[in-house]
């Protein structure tokens, strides 16, 4: 998901090594897990307390990111909108969220993930339709590429854990195990009942977690997750005393009506216009 990036040369090399990364479930060890579309019920709500995907809603991010190769801080705004459309990924009916990133005021990423919720509660990654931006120095655009796009059941790419049901601190998953489409993340949950204060305000009862990925060594983000609510925050590109360069925030939650249900207020609101012509005819 958002937003763990991948270097293409680095992930290259380490294909090869994390194509034999499938582990077992021993202690500090990460899981890959077990699944099954007969786990699966079609339609089934995301409601994860934790990562709640309701169609409709719209979460504005915003921030400032680690510029690398200019040694600055740049201003970072990511949208993702949860759609009302769904879509059939490895026989399962997922979620379709739809996010779009964007850097300095130029748009960097479109992405589509697929999300479905199991009989147990846990919330699987089933892959993504991912295409990043690029522009010559001036802000000019020099084309486009699909990198990390990867679906479940293809390729050999496996699903894994977006939020798993039970938050244990220190469980170790992955999240997306699909090496040939460079496209290795896993999580690990540290801890819970964690205070976050936030542009809409303090929040109590924070799960933290951290994600990295085999592709990059040593990458690494906190995320945090309110109740009811989801992703708050993230933070990324540490120095070497480990405060965060990259920190981006939740900084607003708006949702959007149903595509029928805007039918349904159209058809009022049409009905009542006739009503009152009819009045002034009267």
């Amino acid at each position: 998901m958002v937003w763990m990036k991948s270097n293409g040369s680095l992930a290259a090399a380490c294909v090869a090594a994390v194509a034999v990364a499938v582990v077992g479930t021993a202690e500090g060890e990460t899981v890959l897990p077990v699944f099954s579309p007969a786990d699966f019920d079609a339609g089934a709500p995301v409601d994860h307390p934790y990562f709640p995907q309701v169609p409709g809603t719209i979460r504005v991010y915003e921030g400032l990111a680690y510029d690398e190769d200019e040694d600055e801080l740049v201003p970072e705004r990511v949208v993702e909108e949860v759609l009302f459309d769904r879509r059939t990924v490895a026989g399962i009916d997922a979620v379709v969220v739809y996010s779009q990133e964007w850097v300095d005021g130029l748009r960097v990423e479109a992405t589509r993930d697929w999300f479905a919720q199991d009989r147990a509660g846990n919330v699987w990654y089933l892959g993504e339709d991912t295409t990043e931006f690029y522009y010559d120095d001036d802000g000019n655009p020099t084309g486009s590429e699909d990198v990390g796009a990867w679906e479940a059941g293809i390729n050999d790419a496996q699903p894994g854990y977006q939020m798993p049901s039970v938050l244990t601190p220190g469980f170790s998953y992955y999240q997306e195990f699909a090496p040939d489409d460079e496209a290795v993340d896993q999580g690990e949950i540290i801890a819970l009942a964690q205070m976050i204060e936030g542009p809409l305000g303090p929040f109590d009862d924070v799960l933290w977690t951290v994600d990295s990925t085999a592709l990059e060594p040593g990458v690494l983000e906190n995320k945090y997750f309110a109740r009811g609510l989801g992703l708050i925050r993230t933070e990324g590109d540490f120095d070497n005393g480990g405060t965060p360069r990259t920190i981006i925030e939740l900084t607003s939650v708006s949702a959007v009506p149903s595509p029928s249900a805007a039918v349904s207020g159209l058809m009022g609101l049409g009905a009542l216009a006739l009503r009152r012509r009819r009045a002034t005819a009267d």
